[in-house]
């Protein structure tokens, strides 16, 4: 189901088309890990299991975190509050 029924020459061919792919895998795992902080979003989309830390999840979550509050965002990896535009 994550490649959408292509092949991995296309996935891996196309970069757009890759990122289009993982972000609706990461999508699914924040829906199936609704009451579970982002860091195990990240756990399900590295491992599969949202229960399941690794450290290849804490650092896609870190990366995640960093670049949402660069750009103006609330964001953590320890808690699942909405993602809010900081008020400065």
């Amino acid at each position: 189901w994550a490649w959408g029924g292509n092949t991995r020459a296309d996935v891996c061919s196309h970069p757009a088309l890759a990122a289009y792919l993982a972000l609706g895998v990461l999508e699914r795992h924040a829906s199936r890990c609704a009451r579970s902080p982002w860091r195990a979003v990240f756990g399900g989309y590295a491992s599969g299991s949202c229960g399941r830390p690794s450290a290849a999840a804490s650092r896609q979550c870190a990366i995640w975190a960093r670049l949402a509050r660069s750009e103006g965002l609330v964001a953590s990896c320890d808690d699942r509050r909405a993602i809010e535009r900081r008020e400065d």
